[in-house]
């Protein structure tokens, strides 16, 4: 059994099956751990199709980033991307030097000093900006930012910072734009021989909120401390909706989106009469609600043999027999785990799944004697299915086998 090549995916190896289609990575490579951008097929020739209509952004696992073409997978270091649709609702999203961003200051200070291309970004271009924040007591207040409108729930703030001065220290604010309040804070302090992608999450009422980067100590409210002067380099900011981020979207004069990924491989060669297919993969999703369909009998996932998905952390499966109606297993010993690894597996001949979290039984159908569907069977994970459930985060193993 060969596993996944270790430079590309952290998964389980799994062993003991008989005619494993096992993925590889070919076309693109992943020297040193670099993500990789080619085609995805299986020992026996099958072919992963990989559909998403955008480009899009990955990462190794030192933090540089790299663009793969559409319809091609996006491989890092931690495996396989599989995302939802995600829009960077900020604009100039690496010109910090351009409206609409701007200075944010009060309490006699003066305002922030942005420096454009003064440094090597982590996609290795010379795009990032410099910003110089004076230093701010705790009467003052003083941020390079950008307003943009919010609807009602969680966003989440991304970017990418590295100081240029050692012992930088900051804050990245979300905060709103009328009140002063400011519903989601991180202090910083990067290092300045690496990249890092900060994080702030924060709930947001509909109206005008602002990210900002620097010090809010007089805002009303604010917890912020007073800071020593600042010399940070920023590359890649983004809010998007949510409580988790998902892949940079570069912006310029307009807001943009990446569209998801729907990964699907058909079985063509295996048998459909009698023996079993087991399917085992390892995914990592980062949010609480995802899905799979195992073994898909018709185009979108119309009659699924197979399929789990996550609603709430609560794992569920679904089984179809033929000319059966679906029948779901929810119960609390499926709560989702993600990084454990996954087995679906499903007997031709009777009708008879599965479903194993590391190995253990957890779930199974196995009520009946009418054979599973069999026309057009496929793996298939992501956003594009009629159930309209979401896939979020990256597989680290995956593989097909017939017993």
């Amino acid at each position: 059994m060969i596993p996944w090549p270790t430079t590309a995916f952290r998964g389980v190896p799994v062993t003991g099956f008989r005619r494993p289609a096992i993925l590889s990575l070919l076309g693109g490579g992943v020297p040193s751990g670099l993500p990789g951008q080619g085609i995805l097929v299986g020992a026996k020739g099958e072919t992963v199709t990989v559909v998403r209509a955008t480009s899009k952004t990955c990462e190794n696992a030192a933090g540089s980033v790299f663009t793969v073409g559409p319809n091609l997978p996006a491989v890092d270091y931690r495996g396989l991307s599989v995302e939802a649709a995600h829009t960077n609702l900020l604009l100039r999203s690496q010109e910090f030097d351009a409206v609409p961003w701007a200075d944010f200051f009060a309490g006699g200070v003066s305002a922030a000093t942005v420096t454009p291309n003064a440094g090597v970004a982590p996609d290795g271009t010379t795009t990032a900006d410099q910003i110089d924040i004076p230093a701010v007591t705790i009467t003052q207040r003083c941020t390079r930012g950008q307003v943009y409108t919010a609807a009602a729930g969680p966003h989440t703030v991304s970017i990418w910072a590295k100081a240029v001065t050692p012992g930088s220290t900051t804050y990245i604010s979300l905060v709103h734009n009328i009140t002063g309040t400011i519903v989601g804070q991180l202090l910083i302090q990067p290092s300045t021989t690496t990249w890092t992608r900060y994080f702030v999450t924060g709930t947001t009422l509909a109206g005008d909120y602002a990210i900002g980067l620097g010090v809010l100590a007089s805002l009303p409210g604010s917890t912020q401390l007073p800071q020593a002067a600042s010399s940070i380099l920023y590359w890649g900011a983004q809010i998007e909706t949510g409580s988790y981020a998902h892949s940079y979207v570069l912006t310029t004069a307009a807001t943009a989106t990446c569209s998801a990924d729907l990964i699907s491989m058909p079985f063509a060669t295996l048998p459909t009469s009698s023996g079993a297919v087991e399917v085992d993969f390892s995914p990592l999703w980062t949010s609480d609600n995802g899905g799979a369909v195992l073994f898909d009998t018709r185009s979108l996932n119309v009659n699924p043999g197979i399929e789990m998905f996550v609603i709430a952390n609560t794992l569920n499966f679904l089984t179809l027999r033929t000319g059966q109606p679906q029948t779901t297993i929810t119960s609390a010993a499926l709560t989702w785990t993600p990084g454990l690894t996954y087995r679906c597996k499903g007997v031709w001949g009777n009708g008879n799944m599965y479903l194993y979290r590391d190995f253990q039984l957890v779930a199974s159908n196995v009520t009946g004697t009418v054979p599973m569907p069999e026309a057009h069977t496929a793996f298939r994970i992501g956003t594009a299915f009629t159930d309209g459930f979401a896939a979020d985060g990256f597989i680290s193993n995956l593989t097909f086998s017939t017993v």
